[in-house]
């Protein structure tokens, strides 16, 4: 990181000497109390085991500008708090693809600097930063009804900005939370003589990126599919390698006719059911064993560590390369596992297909926890003239900050 150097005008014009660089940890300390402070969540698909989450969390943790890291494997995402001018959301991105995982931000949000917390401005964090809400406005038939909208909203104490559209009949409306909620922006609204609600916009928060569980789910379904596809993929190899290496090798009595023909040699000393399973294995080796030796690549020469992947590609390729030496020594007569390496990567795809779909349905029981909470809300107004507390049921879309409710 550069040094930070002072210029220091004196009253004659001329410049005086720069102040020495300050120490490293000095300037990491300058970054994390003025600097703010940006929460992204992305999504990491290829994970496997809780390995894979412990080098994500050690190699990101180590890296200039991050400050924290929690890595989720059941749903598939990482959660980093990181200052922007150091480190960007497209090298967090680049830095988790290069360890062999395929990432993608899902959503990110800047959050208050140590600084301005320690200014005893807690409310940054409490309602003070502006906030992006979506109404839907039922009523408007011109462009006038849209500024006549706008120009009200955008007067209100506590309103940034308001964009009001006819065609979708929407309202998003940039305000502090602190100063007026969204109940107080559809009153607004509906005392202007249209018909208005807010929308649920999910995790959205007016970044534009979409909700991070429902991206999570989408990515585990591509992922659950993808892992079908491989196995059912492996098995146009398995079958065959199955029928000619354990049943017309080895189950079949040296007698039987199929067998003779297929223990018959027609290449040198090579017989053809030797030929047939060195292919079948090769053709394993290249369209399927690609996928982990890209992986294994990364995690060895990028990340500087084996994962499973590199488990699989050695324990594959052992299979693959000792018994084409095994065989071409011993005259096509050698002990050979070509069949190890074919079983052994399409059992390892059945588990992470079969693994994609527990993930699946684990994020959809949580969905459905999420979406049972309530509609409504009792909300407690101040005694007034003596009198006992005022309940008034509310949308749960319309809680703000500082409300008061009643909880059964």
């Amino acid at each position: 990181m550069p040094t930070l150097q002072r210029n220091s005008h004196c009253s004659n014009g001329s410049t005086a000497e720069h102040a020495p660089p300050q120490d490293p940890s000095d300037i990491a300390s300058i970054s994390e109390t003025v600097l703010p402070e940006t929460e992204t969540i992305l999504s990491v698909l290829g994970m496997t085991c809780a390995s894979c989450v412990n080098r994500i969390e050690q190699y990101l943790g180590g890296m200039d500008g991050i400050s924290s890291i929690k890595v989720d494997l059941m749903t598939a995402q990482a959660t980093v708090h990181h200052y922007m001018s150091v480190m960007s959301t497209e090298q967090l991105c680049t830095s988790i693809e290069g360890m062999g995982f395929d990432a993608q931000v899902l959503a990110s949000r800047t959050l208050a600097s140590k600084a301005t917390c320690n200014e005893g401005n807690a409310g940054v964090i409490e309602g003070s930063q502006p906030a992006d809400s979506w109404f839907s406005v039922e009523g408007m038939t011109c462009g006038s009804c849209v500024a006549t909208l706008t120009s009200l909203l955008t007067e209100l104490p506590g309103v940034v900005s308001a964009d009001v559209q006819l065609l979708t009949a929407q309202a998003m409306v940039r305000h502090i939370p602190r100063e007026i909620g969204v109940r107080e922006i559809t009153n607004v609204i509906s005392d202007a003589g249209f018909k208005a609600a807010p929308l649920d916009t999910g995790a959205d928060d007016g970044t534009g990126m979409p909700d991070p569980s429902a991206v999570a789910l989408e990515n585990l379904k591509k992922h659950r599919r993808q892992a079908a596809k491989r196995f059912f993929w492996s098995l146009a190899f398995a079958i065959p390698m199955f029928v000619f290496s354990m049943i017309i090798d080895m189950a079949l009595p040296v007698s039987n006719r199929v067998a003779q023909a297929f223990h018959r040699k027609v290449f040198q000393k090579y017989s053809v059911s030797v030929i047939i399973i060195f292919f079948l294995a090769t053709a394993t080796q290249i369209s399927l064993g690609l996928h982990f030796y890209k992986h294994a690549y990364k995690s060895l020469v990028r990340a500087k560590t084996a994962n499973m992947d590199v488990l699989i590609a050695l324990g594959t390729t052992a299979a693959y390369v000792g018994s084409i030496i095994s065989v071409t020594l011993q005259g096509g007569a050698g002990e050979q596992f070509f069949e190890t390496a074919v079983f052994l990567m399409t059992f390892i795809l059945l588990g992470r297909w079969l693994e994609a779909i527990a993930k699946g349905r684990t994020i959809s029981a949580v969905e459905a926890l999420v979406k049972m909470q309530p509609d409504d809300a009792l909300l407690v107004s101040p005694a007034k003239l003596g009198k006992g507390d005022e309940l008034t049921t509310i949308s749960a879309r319309q809680i703000q900050l500082g409300d008061q409710l009643q909880v059964n």
